[in-house]
């Protein structure tokens, strides 16, 4: 087994009271403050971290889209963003500004 593996399997989850991220914010304002710089939790690389940043952190990346006709949506915006000249666009808000536009359903 590599070194590697090994260090990951010791440092699998802390306890938040453990944790390099959120253990020194206050208990009741944690969850709040997980997203509030930057939209995502910045992790160290070699630190243990709670489950929850880390979960945050993940949720922070991803964009999940509900349909195809919506994934298509987004790539051609964060292409136009691009364009633009905006290296980095910011996923969750261009899915925003796509479903705001988006006419509603009918049940």
């Amino acid at each position: 087994m590599s070194a590697k593996s090994n260090y990951l399997r010791s440092q699998d989850w802390v306890y938040e009271k453990d944790c390099v991220v959120c253990s020194a914010w206050p208990k009741a304002e944690r969850a709040k403050r997980r997203f509030a710089e930057g939209g995502y939790v910045t992790l160290p690389l070699k630190e243990p971290v709670c489950a929850r940043c880390w979960a945050a952190f993940w949720q922070g990346i991803c964009v999940v889209t509900e349909t195809q006709e919506e994934l298509d949506a987004l790539r051609q915006a964060i292409r136009e963003e691009r364009l633009r000249g905006n290296p980095t666009p910011n996923g969750h808000e261009l899915l925003k500004e796509i479903r705001a536009r988006k006419p509603p359903t009918k049940h």
